[in-house]
């Protein structure tokens, strides 16, 4: 079995990046296997010793996007605060295009027929497509330039069509071909800027309400990971001594008390006892335990004083799988 190594992934915007991301790696020389989390922006690669590091970073490069390798022991920003900021950042996008794309509906449909209006909509259009759309167009660049098009590349490609066609029509035949009057081209010259800034302002309110409800979900499992045991008491000969549960290790055996959570995951050597599971199974009833069976990391023993032999610590405990998962 090789080694597991984490990345954080920078340029997914849907899922089908993640799948394409995912795919990549897998071809690479040395990787055993490899999963890319989407909402977590986090890839997980178990690598032989010949992989090369330097190689995967370069392979998901050429299709456009990046990969750093996480280090374990470094402060990262928690995910949590990462959807916050970007939700906020969406947000702030959204009331820009609004507040611009609101006039534009309104002189396409109802505004007056003046030569002024349709450059009023062009105007106000350029900055939603560009401005507030940015980020649709730089995706795109690095989708197409790698082969690889994706969602973006529909919103970039539909948005411009309609403003670059709208932009022809009113610089050849000028404003006053595209007046209309009750909602019909004089001369059948249409343009479609509401429509470009409407799709860039509806793309954006979906990238906004996506990014809260991932900062909402990483809340949750954020809770449930506090739910951990703080210490843990650990038997060596004959005496028990507190430690932090990340500095146990498979093998070591632990005491835990009723009413105390469970370190990490493991098998009862020594007494009875229920066992809360309900975190991990919704079951509100607590389990009987005995000698043989396996008890959870973060699970609460409510009855005996149970001795336990570690076999899963960590991120290798059934909680950890499931956050990952999630």
């Amino acid at each position: 079995m090789g080694e597991s190594v984490r990345f954080d992934v920078e340029g997914m915007t849907c899922a089908s990046c993640a799948v394409r991301i995912e795919r990549v790696l897998a071809k690479q020389d040395g990787v055993e296997s490899a999963v890319v989390n989407f909402a977590g922006q986090e890839a997980r690669a178990t690598l032989a010793n010949t992989a090369d590091i330097a190689a995967l970073r370069a392979a998901v490069d050429r299709i456009g996007y990046s990969i750093t390798e996480i280090d374990p022991d470094d402060d990262r920003t928690p995910v949590t605060e990462r959807y916050t900021a970007e939700a906020r950042a969406q947000l702030r996008l959204v009331i820009g295009a609004a507040i611009l794309t609101a006039p534009v509906m309104w002189l396409a449909m109802v505004g007056p027929s003046e030569t002024w209006n349709p450059w009023v909509q062009f105007f106000l259009t350029t900055a939603v497509v560009f401005v507030f759309g940015w980020q649709f167009h730089r995706a795109t660049w690095k989708q197409v330039t790698s082969l690889s098009p994706a969602m973006d590349t529909l919103i970039s490609v539909g948005t411009l069509t309609a403003w670059a066609y709208s932009t022809y029509v009113l610089v050849t035949r000028g404003a006053g071909a595209v007046i209309h009057t009750e909602h019909v081209a004089t001369d059948g010259a249409h343009v479609f800027f509401e429509t470009a800034a409407m799709i860039v302002t509806l793309i954006l309110v979906g990238r906004y309400f996506e990014a809260r409800a991932k900062g909402q979900a990483s809340q949750a499992i954020a809770r449930l990971a506090e739910l951990g045991a703080k210490e843990a008491r650990l038997l060596s000969d004959g005496v028990e001594t507190m430690v932090d549960p990340m500095t146990l290790a498979p093998g070591n055996i632990v005491v835990v008390l009723p009413g105390e959570r469970i370190p990490a995951d493991g098998t009862i050597t020594a007494g009875t006892s229920g066992v809360d599971e309900s975190m991990l199974t919704g079951e509100s009833a607590a389990q009987a335990k005995g000698p043989g069976d396996n008890v959870f990391a973060a699970t609460v023993n409510q009855q005996g004083r149970l001795e336990i032999e570690v076999t899963h610590v960590g991120p290798n405990t059934a909680l950890s799988q499931i956050m990952r998962l999630v």
